[in-house]
């Protein structure tokens, strides 16, 4: 369950997918994942930068 909540497993996955090795999950669900994951840190990054620049003022 932990691995599933890793974006390593997906980028791993597809990885290992484009070089012909099995897929454990579909290359289109990894990409969906890793742009989840990607959004997800972004906001966060996002959302911590407005924060640090609040606590300035």
């Amino acid at each position: 369950m932990a691995s599933f909540l890793s974006r390593l497993t997906f980028a791993n996955d597809a990885v290992n997918s484009a070089m012909g090795g099995a897929a454990y999950y579909a290359p289109v669900f990894n990409l969906a994942m890793l742009a989840a994951f990607w959004m997800l840190f972004l906001w966060v990054g996002l959302r911590l930068h407005e924060w640090g620049r609040r606590a300035e003022s």
